[in-house]
C-alpha cells in the first residue's frame, strides 16, 4: 500500500460534496424544478428578516439587541446564505450551507429542504441555532425602507464604534 506524505498544516480541507452525474444531464423535469425554485425565491424575498445581498459591515450595524437577527445572501452567489445575529453583546455571522446531494440547508443540527422553513423552525421553537453560541432568534431585523444612506458612517457617528464581530 502506497503512503502519501502528510498534508501541510497551512492547508485546510473545505466542504466537499460528491455530485451525481445525473445532476448535469438534460432532464425533462427542468420546468418543474424551475417553477419550484421560483416559488421558494419569492417566498424568501417576502420574509421581513431577509435583506438580500448586503455588505457584512452594514448587516452587523443593523443588529441592535441581543436576539436580533437578519439573513443575507452572497453578493456573487445568490444560493449562499448567512445568518447575522447578536447575542450577549457579540455579533455573529454563520454560514448556512446547502448540500446538493440531500438538497437541504443546514443550521445547527437541523436540516430542511426549504430555506424559509429552516429559519422559521428556529424562530418558532426558540432553540439555539448553535450549541457553542447558545443564541436564539428572537427579533427579526426588518429591511429598512431606504437603503440609500451610508449606514456604516451613521452607526459610527451615533454610537462611537462598530459592534464586535465574530465569524463562525
Amino acid at each position: 500500500m502506497q503512503r502519501f506524505p502528510p498534508i501541510p498544516q497551512q492547508y485546510t480541507i473545505m466542504r466537499l460534496y460528491a455530485v451525481s452525474p445525473m445532476a448535469f444531464s438534460d432532464s425533462t423535469n427542468d420546468e418543474v424544478v424551475t417553477s419550484s425554485d421560483d416559488q421558494e425565491e419569492n417566498e424568501l424575498v417576502e420574509q421581513p428578516w431577509f435583506h438580500g445581498p448586503l455588505n457584512p459591515k452594514i448587516a452587523f450595524n443593523r443588529l441592535l439587541n441581543s436576539g436580533s437577527f437578519l439573513v443575507t445572501s452572497d453578493e456573487h452567489d445568490q444560493s449562499l446564505f448567512y445568518l447575522f445575529m447578536k447575542w450577549n453583546g457579540r455579533c455573529f455571522c454563520i454560514d448556512i450551507p446547502f448540500n446538493p446531494i440531500t438538497k437541504n440547508y443546514t443550521l445547527g443540527s437541523v436540516a430542511r429542504n426549504n430555506f424559509v422553513d429552516l429559519i422559521n423552525f428556529y424562530i418558532t421553537n426558540q432553540l439555539p441555532v448553535r450549541d457553542d453560541i447558545g443564541a436564539i432568534l428572537f427579533s427579526p431585523v426588518v429591511v429598512p425602507r431606504s437603503d440609500n444612506m451610508n449606514e456604516s458612517k451613521v452607526y459610527s457617528s451615533l454610537h462611537g464604534a462598530a459592534p464586535k464581530e465574530s465569524r463562525v
